[in-house]
């Protein structure tokens, strides 16, 4: 504080007077004259306050508040805190909360502030399905001169409880079957969740024996294929679809659900025995069973396991003496004379051709039989493209004595000397003195009586 020395005037250098108390001034007047004369004086100066800026909420607007449904009355919510940089020491800023412009005024405000902390508490039970938030207005009204005021927007969110059990509303089923070669996440059901809460929490699980085939999709309902399906090993699938909140708090719903597999032509047929080893005796007459090929099929449909025979070989003679009966009968039977002598083995190759219903492979596009060949490379064969298996028929003919000995000449002349031991005594009858024989086949010990005369 400085003064005007001709004046007497005092002049504050403070400029917020907001932050001075009173003040006691000592001064004095000098004369100056000789000798000088000095009049000391005091003088107490008051500050005269003016409120100049209203409470402040800070930069943090609009705010947002929470609190439980259910909760107990008298529960805090927040408290939004002011500053009142123009108000005097000490001053007092009260609060107060009303809805805020265009909110809802059906009901009471369940909240109230206290007026000298500013602290939000619940006057009346929430519940979050009701009502799931509130807009208020918060007012803080100092005490300066003159009284300034400031207001706030706050949102109060009421957070949901698990107050209430899920449930499945509606099962709608899409596909009461599917083929065993239906495409992977194909939607074959339908499920709606409903749950009374404000904000549902669905924890979905499938059980059963189809758990690891059909899956949910928590978030649609939508319950699809989730991995490959064999209707030779599973003909349904059944699941049980549950639902529950996850906290235990609540029960859990379920439902059953039940689609049908249909069987598709996507399994070959294969023979009981790759190489399949025949004997026959090579007098057998024409017609006479050499043997009987088998295959199966493990298609589920009867219509989808039908398969023909066929056989073929590099060796021409075995087309012609070896036919099978029919295409649908594995019975080979021969077709021509044989002759050990002559060739002591076969061999064909026998093909068993899916013939059932629409083939299809494994990603379910069809697959034509006519007109297709592929190279068999074990073999070197063409064979039918498609569901097919190879195998091996080796027949060995059988000998039998059928065959008398035969000489190499027509005739065979010798000599024998006279007086000549014979060798050979089990013989009674002998032929006259000097006779010349002519052998034409030994047959068991015998000699010329002549020899022995």
């Amino acid at each position: 504080m400085l003064s005007h020395r001709r004046l007497g005037w005092l002049h504050s250098c403070v400029n917020s007077p907001e932050h001075l108390a009173d003040v006691v001034a000592l001064w004095h007047a000098v004369n100056t004259a000789h000798p000088s004369v000095v009049a000391p004086q005091t003088t107490l100066l008051r500050v005269q306050r003016i409120n100049v800026a209203p409470p402040s909420f800070g930069a943090g607007a609009p705010f947002f508040l929470q609190v439980f449904e259910n909760s107990p009355l008298g529960t805090f919510v927040g408290r939004l805190a002011t500053i009142d940089a123009g108000a005097p020491p000490g001053g007092l800023v009260i609060y107060s909360l009303v809805a805020a412009p265009g909110a809802s005024e059906a009901a009471p405000l369940p909240f109230a502030v206290d007026a000298q902390s500013g602290n939000i508490t619940t006057v009346l039970m929430i519940d979050a399905e009701q009502q799931p938030s509130f807009d208020i207005v918060i007012t803080a009204k100092d005490d300066g001169s003159p009284p300034l005021n400031a207001s706030a927007h706050a949102t109060i969110m009421v957070l949901d409880i698990n107050e209430f059990p899920p449930s499945i509303a509606q099962v709608t089923i899409l596909l009461q079957s599917v083929p065993e070669n239906v495409i992977v996440g194909t939607v074959v059901a339908r499920l709606e969740f409903a749950d009374e809460d404000s904000s549902p929490i669905f924890i979905v699980e499938t059980s059963g024996p189809a758990a690891g085939k059909l899956d949910v999709n928590a978030s649609t309902g939508e319950v699809y294929i989730k991995a490959g399906i064999d209707r030779e090993t599973e003909a349904q699938l059944e699941v049980t679809i549950s639902v529950h909140n996850g906290d235990g708090l609540q029960p859990a719903a379920s439902t059953d659900i039940l689609i049908e597999v249909t069987d598709v032509n996507d399994e070959a047929p294969t023979f009981v025995t790759e190489t399949l080893l025949a004997d026959v005796y090579e007098n057998a007459s024409v017609g006479t069973i050499v043997t009987v090929v088998a295959a199966v099929d493990r298609d589920a449909d009867v219509q989808n396991r039908l398969f023909e025979f066929s056989i073929n070989s590099t060796d021409p003679a075995a087309l012609r003496l070896f036919r099978l009966a029919s295409p649908t009968d594995g019975t080979l039977r021969l077709a021509g004379m044989l002759d050990y002598e002559e060739q002591r083995e076969y061999r064909l190759e026998v093909t068993a051709v899916d013939s059932g219903g629409e083939i299809r492979s494994q990603s379910g596009v069809p697959l034509v039989l006519a007109g297709l060949t592929i190279v068999c490379v074990l073999i070197g064969l063409p064979r039918p493209a498609g569901l097919f298996d190879v195998g091996e028929i080796v027949v060995r003919v059988l000998n039998i004595n059928d065959n008398p000995p035969i000489f190499t000449q027509g005739a065979y002349e010798g000599s024998i000397v006279e007086n000549t031991v014979c060798l050979f005594q089990d013989i009674a009858l002998c032929p006259a003195p000097d006779t010349i024989v002519v052998v034409t086949a030994i047959v068991g010990s015998w000699c010329p009586e002549a020899a022995c005369c």
